[in-house]
């Protein structure tokens, strides 16, 4: 999975902060069970698995940049 941070691509978030927060965090969640985990000869150890949540949250931020998911708050 490749995700390109270019901040000029991003558009403007008319949503409201806690709609934006929302799909943030559902894709934090999702991200989570799609990205490769466990310990094998290609894995990068104890030091991966301590910053895979920070990594985790990026992707989540950046996708949330350019997806529109239409979640609500009602």
């Amino acid at each position: 999975m490749r995700v390109e941070n270019y901040g000029q691509n991003y558009p403007t978030l008319s949503a409201r902060p806690a709609q934006v927060n929302l799909e943030k965090a559902f894709l934090e969640e999702m991200v989570k069970y799609i990205l490769p985990s466990g310990s094998n000869e290609f894995s990068g150890g104890v030091g991966e698995e301590q910053f895979r949540s920070l990594m985790n949250k990026e992707y989540a931020t950046a996708l949330s940049h350019r997806l529109k998911l239409g979640l609500e708050l009602k």
